[in-house]
C-alpha cells in the first residue's frame, strides 16, 4: 500500500514537471535582418552583390545592404533614401561568396578578404553629391559567411573610423548582377 502511495507520488510529479517544462517561453527567437551602428539599428531589406571580376584566381564582389527605401541598381546607382552599409570582397569563386570568414585587410589582395567599406546612415538619392552626412569607413573587423546556393547567411563584426562598432545579421537571398564600369 505504502508502495502504491510513493508510485503515485512520483508520477504525479513527473507529470507536473513535463507539463510545465513545455511552454509558449520554449519558442526559438529567429534573428532580425538588421545592422546596428553604434546606438542605431536599421533593418536589412534590399541587398545585392556585384561581380567587379576576376584577376589571379580571385573574384572581387561589392556587397550592399541597405534599409527598406534605398536600392541600388543594375549600375551601383542608389534609388530613393535610407541606411546603407557597403563592402569591397575578395572570395576564390567566381560565381558567388565563397563560405568563410572574411577579415578586414585593405593592403591585401587575398581570399576571404574585407579590402574596404563604408556605411552612409539617412542617404538621399535626390541630394546627389549635397548629402548632408558622411560616409563614414569601414577600418577593421570581419564578416562570416554561410553560402548556400544564392541564399545567405551573414554575420557581421565591424569597427568604423569612429571607433564605433557595426554589428549585424542577414539572413536570405541575394541576387548577385555582373557589373561591367560605363
Amino acid at each position: 500500500m505504502k508502495s502504491n502511495k510513493v508510485f503515485n507520488l512520483l508520477v504525479a510529479t513527473l507529470c507536473v514537471f513535463f507539463l510545465t517544462a513545455c511552454s509558449d517561453d520554449d519558442t526559438i527567437t529567429q534573428k532580425a535582418n538588421e545592422i546596428k551602428i553604434g546606438s542605431k539599428k536599421f533593418e536589412l531589406k534590399n541587398m545585392v552583390l556585384f561581380n567587379n571580376g576576376t584577376h589571379n584566381n580571385l573574384t572581387n564582389f561589392e556587397l550592399y545592404l541597405s534599409s527598406p527605401g534605398l536600392i541600388i541598381d543594375e549600375n551601383k546607382d542608389p534609388k530613393g533614401n535610407g541606411n546603407i552599409l557597403v563592402l569591397d570582397l575578395y572570395a576564390n569563386e567566381d560565381t558567388k561568396l565563397t563560405g568563410g570568414k572574411y577579415v578586414f585587410n585593405d593592403y591585401s589582395n587575398t581570399s576571404f578578404s574585407i579590402i574596404g567599406g563604408f556605411h552612409f546612415l539617412n542617404f538621399d538619392a535626390s541630394l546627389g553629391e549635397n548629402q548632408t552626412g558622411n560616409a563614414i569607413d569601414i577600418v577593421s573587423g570581419n564578416i562570416s559567411v554561410d553560402a548556400n546556393n544564392n541564399e545567405y547567411t551573414i554575420t557581421i563584426t565591424l569597427v568604423d573610423e569612429n571607433g564605433t562598432n557595426v554589428i549585424g545579421y542577414y539572413k536570405g537571398n541575394i541576387p548577385i548582377l555582373n557589373y561591367d564600369a560605363p
